[in-house]
């Protein structure tokens, strides 16, 4: 059995529907230490780069 594919996720996201787990937050200017963060196994959760 197949599962339906979720609307739009940003509403679901406002809706408190579903979260998003956020493992570093960095400037831009540190980008590749985001790329290294983000490498397979390094840690859980997404890696945010602020402007």
């Amino acid at each position: 059995m197949r599962r339906r594919a979720p609307g739009n996720p940003f509403a679901a996201h406002g809706r408190g529907e579903i979260t998003a787990q956020v493992a570093a937050v960095l400037p831009l200017a540190r980008v590749a230490e985001a790329l290294r963060l983000a490498d397979p196994g390094t840690l859980t959760g997404k890696v945010v780069l602020t402007p």
